[in-house]
């Protein structure tokens, strides 16, 4: 396989969607809503794919290790991760199924 191997990369999405998540619980009462709302958005876009397409690989290595339960398990985890995604980033939040105030 040439390039990063899957889990360099997703270590490494993984430390920067870390250390967003941080900022936004250390500094939300200082940063105005327009940068919090922002920094959600990036660590949605960041987060929900990434993940999706780390148990997407697990689920296909276990179809090739003919393990078919892990395999099963791993593509349940990245279809409802990916649904998730989906409506977080298309609502431009991290807790897409949140009550909201009306």
């Amino acid at each position: 396989m040439n390039g990063l191997p899957m889990d360099a990369v997703v270590t490494a999405i993984g430390a920067v969607v870390i250390a967003l998540v941080i900022v936004l619980v250390i500094f939300s009462g200082r940063i105005s809503k327009t940068v919090r709302s922002t920094v959600e958005i990036v660590v949605g876009i960041l987060l929900f794919p990434t993940v999706t397409g780390l148990w997407a690989w697990r689920a296909i290595e276990g179809v090739r290790d003919r393990d078919w339960l892990y395999a099963g398990l791993m593509a349940v985890a990245a279809a409802v991760f990916a649904v998730t995604g989906f409506y977080a980033i298309r609502r431009r939040t991290l807790t897409p199924f949140a009550r909201r105030p009306k």
